[in-house]
């Protein structure tokens, strides 16, 4: 096994603090108060933060659900030890007491009063941003003299002296290796800590913003973008942000941009060295999906939910929600191990496909370096031109629900659900499955009509313990599977189809989908040593997997439903999720 559980154990910790830092659904008219924002240029290409802070009880309630996990973490802490494979005793040794070292300072503080006597806090701000396209993490702190004083503790338990430099009386860490061209940067500020990487020969520009030396002439605090978004967007203050792909691309291709002139320091880059005709192509290409923003909708102490949007150029966009049929949306019923929808209809996609790769292929790419995605194009066409069977072009979409379901194997004795397919001409299929498997014209299945049962001698899996029916309504085929399930079918198949552009929703039981997992983990028996690295691992296999079974069922225990949904607006793809606890 490879040295993979100290960084696992750390991000799950880091995650319990960034989870906490958002709260409920309610948008609030505010200015961009996070102080950290005043570090942040207002032309940065991406940027993701918290407004305000989290209030206490929001905090106190996911620390209590997070308890069980961090106890079979400090656990796990306890088993760990560390083989050095290195034939380079010195940098093996190096490595393995600054680990130690790290263990100790963690060991006992894998809780709240453990990470606020560090210097962290759980109701802190945070920023995420790049300064240029190199990208700047910032976290503010309760105590930064606590978490030096940790830093110095680690070095003095491992006896090792962790390089630091300053600048103008600012302190800070690289960490890179002799000959690196880039590095990671840490400095603990008077209020936060912030983590970056840029290339080294970039420090002499980089580094006094960096350091908080010097602060940009307008920042994302001055300009209100992120408070202004969260109105748009319907998003909380308790997180959001944007990745700008137009001024991503910018950073790379304007030669007066900051990027650029940081590269053209050490690297001889230059965007004048580029095909115009390459740099127009990539913009054009860019500008049809120019931005994605996401952010906190909701967070209680018993929910989370986050929107993701790509932001589609109009045109687009709308002729995008022409594909969407009226099919409901997956079931919210709590009852439910699955429920999940699609609605899209094919023949239409099929022709708006055609449409667009036509175009394409009529006015291709002059770019060289796009070549190749001409020819493709050109086959794509070609194929989309061929003609469809009406089944095919008649598909608008599916819906399913499982009551019941073994995660390992499908056995379908064992499994209750129901199943609608839905086509704008239901009796072609009846027509088709009447000629295909004798016996099948007599069931009279008609729209209206009372769910059928499906002899066993039509279907291979049929059993004198497996119920299936089926039933046609005007614009839909279902069937039910198991026993008394025929008896939910009809509400099934009546369900609303006004599903407000939705085409793909799914929502389930999370426990269930863990367990599936963990049968995927358990199939694999093979274990690597890590015999090959540097630095491995050692420990019992059998008390490993109890432990990866410890935190898996802590996390198990504490979860409840996932929801997702995925509708085209006219302003682009919008993803809503929604995660619940117990």
């Amino acid at each position: 096994m490879k040295f993979l559980r100290i960084p696992a154990l750390l991000a799950a910790s880091a995650l319990l603090v960034v989870s906490c830092s958002k709260q409920d659904e309610t948008v609030v008219e505010a200015a961009d108060t996070n102080p950290l924002l005043a570090y942040v240029p207002a032309d940065t290409p991406y940027v993701f933060a918290n407004l305000e802070t989290t209030p206490p009880e929001v905090v106190e309630a996911f620390i209590a659900r997070f308890e069980p996990f961090f106890e079979t973490a400090q656990a796990a802490l306890d088993d760990i030890q560390i083989e050095v494979n290195s034939k380079d005793s010195s940098e093996a040794e190096s490595f393995l007491a600054l680990s130690a070292a790290l263990m100790n300072e963690l060991d006992g503080n894998l809780n709240r009063k453990g990470f606020e006597s560090l210097g962290f806090s759980m109701e802190s701000y945070q920023a995420v941003y790049g300064n240029g396209a190199f990208p700047v993490i910032r976290i503010g702190l309760s105590d930064a003299s606590a978490l030096r004083a940790a830093v110095g503790r680690v070095e003095t338990s491992s006896g090792q002296q962790i390089p630091e430099f300053e600048l103008n009386g600012t302190s800070y860490w690289r960490l890179s290796h002799d000959g690196d061209e880039g590095g990671i940067y840490i400095a603990i500020l008077a209020d936060h800590v912030a983590i970056s990487g840029f290339p080294v020969p970039m420090e002499a520009s980089v580094l006094p913003g960096f350091l908080g030396q010097a602060m940009p002439e307008t920042s994302i605090a001055d300009s209100g973008a992120l408070a202004e978004l969260s109105r748009e967007k319907g998003f909380s203050h308790f997180g959001s942000g944007y990745i700008d792909f137009q001024k991503l691309a910018t950073e790379f291709l304007d030669p007066n941009s900051r990027t650029v002139s940081y590269l053209q320091a050490f690297t001889g880059y230059d965007p004048a060295d580029i095909d115009p005709v390459c740099v127009a192509e990539a913009r054009t290409i860019i500008a049809a999906a120019p931005r994605f923003v996401a952010g906190t909708t909701e967070l209680t102490a018993d929910a989370i939910g986050i929107r993701y949007q790509i932001e589609i150029q109009p045109t687009l966009a709308q002729a995008l929600t022409t594909l969407v049929s009226e099919v409901p949306v997956a079931s919210s019923d709590p009852t439910r191990l699955l429920a999940t929808s699609l609605g899209i209809n094919i023949g239409t996609l099929r022709e708006f496909l055609l449409e667009k790769a036509t175009e394409l292929a009529a006015s291709p790419f002059q770019c060289p370096k796009l070549a190749e995605l001409n020819k493709q194009i050109s086959t794509f066409a070609a194929q989309l031109n061929q003609p469809m069977p009406p089944f095919i072009g008649n598909l608008k979409g599916f819906r399913l629900v499982m009551d019941e379901m073994d995660m390992r194997d499908f056995k379908p004795q064992e499994a209750r659900g129901m199943f609608s397919l839905e086509v704008e001409n239901p009796q072609m299929l009846v027509g088709m499955a009447s000629m295909m498997v004798p016996g099948f014209e007599e069931l009279g299945i008609e729209p209206g009509s009372d769910p059928v049962q499906l002899p066993e001698e039509l279907l291979r899996f049929a059993t004198p313990e497996v119920d299936v029916y089926v039933v046609m309504t005007s614009d839909a085929i279902g069937l039910s599977l198991g026993k008394d399930q025929q008896a939910g079918l009809v509400d099934f198949m009546e369900a609303s189809g006004d599903n407000n552009g939705t085409f793909f929703s799914l929502e389930y039981e999370m426990a269930a989908s863990l367990n599936f997992q963990d049968n995927m983990v358990d199939s694999y028996t093979d274990v690597d040593n890590g015999s090959d690295n540097d630095y491995a691992v050692v420990e019992d296999i059998d008390r490993a997997r109890e432990m990866q079974k410890d935190l898996s069922q802590a996390y198990k225990s504490m979860v409840g439903r996932t929801r997702m949904e995925l509708r085209f607006t006219g302003d682009g793809l919008v993803i809503d999720t929604r995660m619940t606890f117990k």
